[in-house]
């Protein structure tokens, strides 16, 4: 092999490396997970990051996680939500993550709660973090 072929090819093998590494690192390196284990604690997030917060819920049966207070969605608008079955959990179908992007500088206290969609007004259960955006 030549030194020209030797150089293209650590050249490429450098590309591929490259390109792999980049590929491992997801957006999730920006995002800030809590669980139901986290309800009252404070939170500090860097502007851009995102909040993801994972939940227990039940959707077979109507109930779902939605932010009290739809204001919140200015100083931390919703993104990308998902829904992950989870046999192993009892009582419940599965996880419920809620994304929020930490988008304007401030304290703000988020409050999330759980209930049957069309439901009677009182919550089945609340979830509260304070949230800094530095």
């Amino acid at each position: 092999m030549s030194s020209a072929q030797r150089f293209l090819c650590t050249l490429l093998a450098a590309t591929l490396l490259l390109a792999a590494l980049t590929g491992c690192r997801s957006s999730t390196s920006d995002e800030v997970s809590l669980t139901e284990d986290d309800n009252g604690a404070s939170v500090t997030l860097n502007k851009g990051e995102v909040l993801a917060i994972t939940l227990p819920a039940r959707p077979t049966k109507g109930e779902r996680w939605d932010p009290g207070d739809i204001a919140i969605y200015e100083q931390l608008p919703m993104g990308q939500e998902q829904f992950k079955p989870d046999s192993s959990l009892a009582d419940y179908d599965g996880r419920q993550i809620l994304r929020f992007e930490a988008k304007t500088r401030g304290v703000f206290d988020l409050h999330l709660i759980y209930r049957v969609v069309g439901g009677a007004d009182e919550p089945i259960r609340t979830f509260d973090v304070t949230v800094t955006v530095e």
